[in-house]
């Protein structure tokens, strides 16, 4: 996005060099076009909670192609471990309710808090 609103200014300034009248209209929409982007941000950045639960599944030294393939997985890449985890729920007892329902398939998945992207304790998520 911000490659493309570059390359857009850049060619609106370039298109726009020798008319006055033209310079001036350009400032404006470019102004009204990176305003129009920080609002985008703003509001996609409030969209991302601080503090989310999700469950992991399995923490390998390994990649492992039979997680990989797994609908939604998402993964983690945690000093010298792989980390699989599934969902991202914005209360504890939502990610447990989902815990559950998969142990019989990943009897070792656990609920993990992560906060401003990084895993956190979970005891220190739900203070």
């Amino acid at each position: 996005m911000k490659k493309y609103l570059l390359v857009l200014v850049l060619g609106l300034f370039v298109f726009s060099c020798g008319k006055e009248e033209v310079k001036n209209q350009t400032i404006k929409d470019v102004n009204s076009i990176l305003k129009d982007s920080i609002k985008e941000t703003v509001i996609e950045t409030k969209k991302i909670p601080e503090l989310i639960f999700t469950v992991q599944i399995a923490a390998l030294i390994n990649n492992n192609s039979l997680f990989n393939k797994i609908e939604n997985i998402k993964i983690y890449k945690e000093g010298n471990l792989t980390k699989y985890r599934l969902g991202a729920f914005t209360t504890y007892n939502k990610a447990k309710k989902f815990r559950k329902s998969i142990l019989n398939n990943y009897p070792d998945a656990f609920v993990q808090a992560i906060k401003n992207g990084d895993p956190i304790n979970i005891n220190e998520a739900l203070k």
